[in-house]
């Protein structure tokens, strides 16, 4: 079963962006792929190896678990693991890495894993769909300041 990979060009230096997939994820990850999206607060990267993805649910660390954090070198490449309801404990990893074309960043993505899962082509199609318009939600939000 074939990996995810995709690639999408930003205008903006690879630092701005790297801000963006990290610190303010929250201001352009779409609701139609939160689980919880009534109670979410935002989505939440902690910034280190171990720190959780997650929908944060409010104070005391409180959310739905996504995975963890497995690479953090600011701002060239974040990796992570992923999972969900489901899955039945299995985990898929996805990495991202940036890398400056003049005045733009290059995001490659590459999410791995889904044949080990029940129904792997059904789960890496619905991503393929989800993690195309979540890196154009990105773009969107780093170029024009959207929201």
């Amino acid at each position: 079963m074939a990996n995810i990979e995709q690639t999408i060009t930003i205008a903006a230096a690879p630092e701005r962006v790297w801000r963006a997939l990290t610190s303010e994820i929250a201001r352009w990850w779409g609701p139609k792929y939160l689980r919880d999206a009534k109670r979410t607060q935002g989505m939440v990267i902690e910034p280190q190896v171990g720190g959780r993805l997650m929908e944060s649910w409010g104070g005391q660390g409180a959310g739905y678990l996504i995975g963890h954090v497995v690479e953090w070198l600011p701002p060239q490449r974040l990796a992570c693991t992923w999972m969900e309801e489901g899955w039945s404990g299995i985990s898929t990893f996805v990495a991202i890495e940036l890398s400056a074309e003049g005045e733009n960043t290059q995001i490659r993505l590459l999410h791995v894993g889904f044949e080990r899962l029940p129904d792997g082509a059904k789960e890496r199609m619905g991503f393929d769909q989800g993690w195309a318009d979540l890196l154009n939600r990105c773009k969107v939000y780093v170029e024009q300041g959207w929201p």
